[in-house]
């Protein structure tokens, strides 16, 4: 007879006993916290990324000391970007900067500092400060400083459009070059 009284009087006791257990607890903890877009949402080292081409060689690799990723932004923060392109004709472009910040899913690329763009098959170097470049459009452009350099000519301007698909280059102002035989 005490069993059919203490069996019920222990399941009523651990129910309230759980239910005062889940109501005190305090879940804002397991939220998700605010994105301070001062803190990456992650963080790599020694980062390396290949992406290949339909018959599976590489078309683009991307190389970083430092990779922060901010998702409220939607931008990525890399140090010492290495980017090389391999273009159908098989040549290959290598850009290298100080900082880089990629926009967008790769919509647009702001690369800061000292900007090295160099295409090994034509043996063309372009050297300016802070290039954007937008891989969609293979594209970029800056409206610095730029000196490029080839095995017969220097040339040194003030802003620049490149389109890297139909190999043309815009040079916008103060254009001054010597030409080497």
């Amino acid at each position: 007879m005490q069993i059919r009284i203490i069996f019920p009087l222990v399941l009523l006791l651990s129910a309230a006993l759980s239910w005062w257990f889940v109501t005190s607890l305090d879940f804002t903890a397991l939220e998700e916290p605010e994105n301070d877009t001062r803190k990456p949402d992650y963080f790599m080292h020694g980062v390396r990324t290949v992406v290949m081409d339909k018959k599976g060689k590489p078309k683009q690799e991307l190389y970083a000391n430092f990779l922060a990723h901010y998702k409220k932004e939607n931008r990525t923060e890399l140090t010492q970007p290495n980017l090389t392109v391999h273009r159908a004709d098989g040549s290959v472009w290598t850009v290298t900067a100080e900082t880089g910040t990629i926009y967008d899913e790769m919509q647009e690329i702001l690369l800061q500092g000292s900007v090295l763009i160099e295409q090994e098959k034509s043996n063309v170097t372009i050297k300016a400060q802070d290039i954007t470049i937008y891989p969609q459009t293979h594209t970029a452009e800056t409206n610095n400083a730029v000196t490029i350099v080839s095995s017969e000519s220097t040339v040194q301007a003030k802003g620049m459009h490149a389109d890297f698909k139909q190999l043309r280059l815009r040079l916008d102002a103060k254009v001054k070059g010597t030409y080497v035989q």
